[in-house]
């Protein structure tokens, strides 16, 4: 979405993360849980532009959500191998039903796939909408092309976060 102003870019997000079958649509979240924001900052040449939406989003979800130190896992997939193209992002626990995760953190088959399914949902969103999702690194190395969001079977917690 070359040229595409922040609030482009934030429409074309919120299309594709809150639409039907998107990972973050009130019936997927939670009734406890509300998507308070969504926001842009964009840097171009130095000129920062910002766009937010307050949707105040309520999930609708009639379930117990998993505790909210254990977010679901979500691998961001590149071509490239290494660990500098690696990325990860923690989805909120209220995606989940608490008893859809064992006592040991794995979330249950069936789960995992509904889950994936609303997060290729949401990835096809992105590039269709001209906002293809990136893995960025830093100043010295260019973004990379994310080609895949992946859920994983294992919830995140705080310990995992650390030792990494």
């Amino acid at each position: 979405m070359l040229g595409a102003t922040a609030a482009q870019i934030r429409t074309n997000w919120d299309i594709a993360m809150w639409g039907a079958g998107k990972p973050f649509e009130a019936a997927n979240m939670a009734a406890t849980y509300t998507l308070i924001e969504s926001r842009v900052l964009l840097n171009r040449s130095g000129v920062l532009q910002v766009d937010f939406a307050n949707p105040a989003l309520l999930g609708t979800g009639v379930w117990a959500p998993q505790s909210g130190n254990a977010p679901i896992l979500v691998a961001k997939i590149t071509p490239n191998a290494g660990p500098r193209y690696r990325g990860r992002m923690f989805a909120p626990s209220g995606l989940v039903d608490e008893g859809d995760i064992n006592s040991s953190g794995h979330i249950l088959t069936g789960t995992v796939t509904a889950l994936q399914t609303r997060f290729t949902a949401a990835y096809n969103s992105l590039v269709s909408n001209s906002v293809p999702p990136l893995l960025l690194h830093g100043p010295t190395l260019a973004p990379t092309a994310i080609t895949e969001f992946r859920v994983n079977n294992l919830v995140g917690t705080m310990r995992r976060r650390i030792r990494r």
